[in-house]
């Protein structure tokens, strides 16, 4: 949580779709976006904080929903903060990962300048998961460079296919907290999308 998980998505995804807020936790269910970058359109996905060891009714669903996506994965990206150094959270998510089939890429994000952070990428290098990329998703720093990583990582053959807009109807579902807009899309849906909490927001 609080790594810059939703401000990197935004930036990378060129549009302001996932909230951002210095408050850890505000990000629960899972933004989805269309990206094309070198010749590549692919889904990229922004997840809630995972936190693989909490027992909190809210972080364990989103936990699960973020394992979920982690499934149908070709390539994760782990964002840690460049601010503090690696943790034993990002130590855990890593183990996770390393676990795991897919690809993945290290980024170390909050690195707003040359000089900004005590922490180069050395310190990362520890999680086992390959040559971490410093990033600013605040000012758009060398995300372009991440960009090119991704694009590299990512198998063209299973690159989604998008279709036109005009083939879409969007339909919004709104409403004021705790009156069941998340069961009812998750219905519609016919899978659970959206956390489902009795807690209202």
């Amino acid at each position: 949580p609080n790594v810059g998980k939703s401000t990197l998505f935004n930036r990378l995804a060129g549009r302001r779709k996932a909230i951002t807020d210095d408050q850890p936790g505000v990000t629960r269910d899972c933004v989805f976006a269309e990206v094309e970058w070198g010749g590549l359109r692919f889904t990229l996905v922004d997840t809630g904080g995972f936190l693989p060891r909490s027992k909190d009714a809210i972080e364990q669903a989103v936990r699960h929903q973020a394992e979920r996506v982690l499934e149908e994965a070709d390539l994760v990206v782990l964002v840690c903060d460049g601010t503090s150094g690696p943790t034993d959270m990002d130590a855990d998510v890593a183990g996770v990962l390393r676990r795991r089939s897919q690809s993945s890429l290290v980024v170390i994000n909050k690195l707003d300048s040359p000089e900004h952070g005590r922490f180069g990428g050395d310190e990362f290098y520890a999680l086992g998961l390959g040559d971490p990329i410093g990033v600013s998703a605040a000012t758009g720093r060398r995300s372009g460079d991440l960009l090119d990583a991704i694009v590299e990582h990512c198998p063209r053959d299973l690159a989604p296919e998008q279709s036109e807009p005009s083939s879409f109807i969007r339909i919004v579902v709104s409403g004021r907290p705790n009156v069941g807009k998340s069961t009812l899309v998750n219905h519609l849906v016919g899978e659970q999308v959206r956390i489902v909490h009795n807690s209202p927001g």
